[in-house]
């Protein structure tokens, strides 16, 4: 039996970060399935996350993680006639004559156009960046049978439900979720735990007598209430 070994949040997460950037196989996605699985294998089977571990964890479990496909071979290229590259030609110049006449958009519209693209890209990064960090605080958390003796069947029991919490499809809200359920946990968490967490934080969003907003400050009947899968 491997030596257990305990780890901070921010340890584990610097570690599969220099994997990534280093030792990562070409092959392997970042997808929260891969995480999950490999950081999971890392800790039922060595006790510790480490770059090597991880290397293993790949090895063992590459028949049930997400893969890019192999490169496609490349098929021969037939050169063009002069007649395809002359209708090509004339269809080229049709395009760019169309889009010289079409009625331009005024300044004020362009540059509404440019906020709503790099507010809706600054979005999109926020949720990528919050999808990312949910699997390393669920990864992170661990339940103590006593002074540095970790409880890992309650810990696997709960980490598996926190993985079901959803908001939506909101990453940064079910971030929030999920953290305040692992602050609300008892220290000997048991099965259902989770889901009585989230029941009563949806309770208490209902009874907001002022404003109809949830604990995380989002309005309930805009975005909904979140659950357990």
């Amino acid at each position: 039996m491997s030596q257990q070994v305990v780890q901070t949040i921010e340890e584990v997460r610097r570690i599969a970060a220099d994997w990534v950037a280093n030792q990562k196989p070409a092959d392997l996605m970042s997808t929260d399935k891969n995480a999950v699985m490999l950081v999971d294998y890392c800790i039922n089977n060595f006790g510790v996350v480490i770059a090597s571990n991880l290397t293993k964890a790949y090895q063992a479990l590459r028949d049930k993680l997400d893969l890019f496909p192999p490169e496609p071979v490349a098929a021969a290229v037939t050169p063009k006639t002069d007649d395809e590259l002359a209708a090509e030609e004339i269809a080229r110049q049709h395009r760019d004559y169309m889009e010289s006449i079409k009625p331009q958009p005024s300044f004020d519209e362009r540059v509404a156009q440019e906020k709503a693209k790099r507010l809706a890209a600054d979005a999109k990064k926020e949720q990528e960046d919050a999808k990312a960090m949910l699997v390393v605080v669920i990864a992170g958390y661990q339940c103590y049978r006593g002074p540095n003796r970790i409880d890992y069947g309650t810990t696997d029991m709960v980490q598996k439900e926190l993985r079901g919490v959803r908001a939506g499809n909101d990453s940064v809200r079910t971030l929030a979720v999920v953290r305040q359920i692992i602050q609300e946990l008892n220290d000997h968490p048991k099965t259902g735990d989770v889901a009585e967490i989230v029941k009563s934080i949806n309770e208490r969003a209902r009874q907001s007598v002022d404003q109809p907003k949830d604990a995380f400050g989002s309005d309930v009947k805009k975005v909904g209430q979140f659950g357990v899968r």
